[in-house]
């Protein structure tokens, strides 16, 4: 077994585009959608970090022969069916929502200039515009990350992406409200007074109730996401105003991801002051998602009112990764710590795949190997238990073939549920392709793998490319141990190119 310390994560820089294994800045971009038997979340792709894999399960294969009755004729006729609905064209992903890029503002050259205020108020004090009467030359220059704190004054640039927590219900609302409307005036409410800095910034509100909440209510349901997103896009608003619940529904965080203006997170309750912020699980699901869209900055609104406080840092830490690395069957039967690492996996291997962690390895022989990224466990068990000593935050299984195919497969990449948009199943990617790319290209010249369409985009930004279908050579053999494709799946490869040595040419 062999130890790889990850690279520290920051959560504030976008993840690069290159495929060398340096630790992408946040969770920007998808970490692998679900592939082999159905995506766990029926949301947008971008979403999604929970699984990928090289093909279907073994057990759906299975199933399919019992229906045809179990012999090996209809076997051999259901592999064929398969095999020429591989050769169908595929069925293109689902089109993601996007907004357009908003225009400059005339006089505004720096995305660091401030152009929008909130005043918070004091308790009683229902209206402080003339707090909020700052000019943009009187803030100054905002610092990096596009938004500042002076005195119970907040000041946003074009650049910000900034949450507000701590809002009460009345203010959150009569906020989203000012922003639906443009916010024509200065807008007084309980707790916040909100101001343009330019007359030229145009803001907007994305709101989107709950269904239950649309059904309680007597005033008519709110548009769809697909008609707020159309009428935003006549818009064309520089600063775009959600509350988190917003943020949860499908879509949305994808779209915010690619869109290049301001971005204004409100939070109903929440933490007090900025220490009880900085305790906050970093796990939580609404710290992933400000983390997924960039979030670089956050403020909560204390709760006697009148000022507001940031945490430092803006959002809670995530623990250092390590990836444990080259473990075979034999290590994950006998080490006890490797044994608690599967146990923890196996409700999530199980879920996505139907089948049994240590059995799946078992089936694919001995050269399959096991790789797992973890972290230290923190906190305690319930009944005073002794906690594992690693957290399980994902795995991937993969298979070097060596000569003559001199290839590798990955076959299963799995990520819980409940740590996705972490940028987890990109570090467990990139991770494999660098040890790919360290081998002799006379053992592994390539890695392999079977993608679904929905999958495929994630797979192309790690420069993966399909493998000719006329051209049989190029494709892995079939192997009766591996799992076969589902229908509509696509090889794809990457080309390792020339070993990298140290000192020397490329």
């Amino acid at each position: 077994m062999s130890v790889v310390r990850a690279a520290p994560r920051s959560a504030v820089e976008p993840a690069p585009p290159q495929i060398s294994f340096s630790e992408e800045g946040s969770a920007q971009e998808e970490d692998g959608p679900t592939l082999g038997k159905a995506p766990l979340y029926s949301t947008d792709l971008s979403e999604v970090t929970t699984t990928s894999s090289a093909s279907s399960s073994a057990a759906s294969v299975a199933a399919d022969d019992d229906e045809q009755g179990g012999s090996p004729a209809a076997a051999s006729q259901k592999q064929k069916q398969q095999a020429q609905q591989l050769q169908q064209p595929l069925r293109q992903p689902s089109s993601r929502l996007s907004l357009p890029p908003p225009s400059g503002l005339d006089g505004i050259k720096s995305r660091r200039r401030a152009v929008f205020s909130v005043q918070a108020n004091s308790m009683g004090d229902g209206n402080s515009s003339a707090s909020c009467s700052a000019t943009i030359q009187e803030v100054g220059m905002l610092p990096a990350n596009c938004a500042k704190c002076q005195g119970s004054s907040l000041y946003l640039g074009l650049g910000a992406r900034t949450a507000l927590v701590g809002l009460s219900r009345p203010c959150l609302d009569s906020l989203l409200a000012a922003f639906s409307d443009g916010l024509p005036n200065t807008h007084s409410s309980e707790g916040l007074t909100a101001a343009r800095l330019h007359a030229g910034l145009h803001v907007a509100a994305l709101d989107l109730s709950t269904e239950d909440a649309c059904s309680s209510s007597s005033s008519s349901a709110l548009p769809s996401l697909e008609a707020q997103v159309a009428a935003l896009a006549e818009q064309s608003p520089q600063l775009l105003c959600l509350d988190i619940t917003t943020l949860r529904r499908p879509g949305v965080c994808s779209m915010l991801k690619s869109f290049s203006g301001a971005v204004l997170v409100l939070f109903q309750g929440g933490p007090q002051s900025s220490k009880e912020a900085q305790d906050e699980d970093p796990w939580d699901m609404d710290i992933s998602l400000l983390r997924a869209i960039g979030v670089t900055s956050r403020y909560v609104l204390s709760s006697a009112g009148g000022k507001f406080e940031a945490p430092s840092p803006a959002l809670p830490a995530l623990p250092s990764t390590e990836i444990l690395s080259d473990l075979k069957l034999k290590d994950l039967e006998e080490d006890p710590d490797l044994k608690a690492l599967v146990d923890q996996a196996q409700p999530w291997y199980d879920h996505y795949f139907h089948d049994d962690l240590i059995e799946e390895v078992r089936c694919w022989g001995a050269e399959s190997r096991v790789a797992f990224l973890v972290c230290s466990h923190s906190g305690h068990q319930k009944n005073d238990e002794t906690p594992p000593k690693w957290r399980f935050l994902g795995l991937i299984i993969y298979k070097l073939w060596g000569p003559p195919l001199r290839s590798m497969s990955i076959l299963r990449v799995v990520v819980p549920g409940e740590y996705r948009l972490q940028g987890y199943g990109r570090v467990l990617m990139r991770w494999v392709i660098e040890k790919a790319r360290g081998m002799s290209r006379s053992i592994c010249s390539r890695l392999t793998l079977c993608s679904l369409p929905e999958a495929i985009p994630f797979y192309e930004r790690l420069q993966f490319t399909p493998i000719p279908q006329d051209d049989p050579e190029d494709a892995p053999p079939p192997d009766p141990e591996l799992p076969q494709p589902m229908p509509g799946s696509l090889w794809m490869q990457l080309k390792c190119g020339r070993v990298t040595k140290t000192g020397g040419r490329r």
